[in-house]
């Protein structure tokens, strides 16, 4: 992980249930974070580096996600309709652990120059239209 992040650093803790919506925090770095039903709904989170974040039912809606690295950690289930995540980073945590996407609503999102390596998904998870996950990237989970 980039420890030369220049915004705001959160390692370990809980943010659980937090009501952060339309919050600037970019250049953030959040590891080994608890953000289960968090809502950055509407934030600015651009630049962010977010490390092995448990992240189930959070609300991304709508979010500046520009360049964020999302790198291990699940996902599942959270709403990033919307959201901007051009240029976006997708992939595994330092010791090979992927990002779990699974139920993840990705409807409406913007993707261009986002990179998929190491994803984790499943039937449930609703993507952009006319997206199709690469299989070089991204392995359906099967119920």
């Amino acid at each position: 992980m980039d420890d030369k992040q220049g915004g705001p650093r959160l390692r370990g803790g809980s943010i659980a249930d937090a009501e952060l919506s339309e919050a600037v925090l970019q250049d953030a770095s959040f590891e080994g974070v608890l953000m289960h039903g968090t809502d950055l709904s509407y934030s600015d989170l651009s630049g962010s580096v977010f490390y092995i974040v448990l992240a189930l039912g959070a609300n991304f809606r709508g979010a500046n996600l520009q360049r964020v690295q999302f790198l291990g950690g699940s996902y599942e289930d959270v709403d990033f309709r919307d959201a901007d995540l051009r240029g976006a980073v997708f992939d595994a945590d330092s010791v090979g652990g992927a990002v779990d996407l699974s139920g993840a609503d990705l409807s409406g999102t913007k993707i261009d120059g986002a990179t998929f390596r190491s994803v984790h998904y499943s039937e449930s998870t609703k993507f952009p239209v006319g997206f199709k996950p690469d299989p070089s990237g991204f392995e359906k989970e099967w119920s």
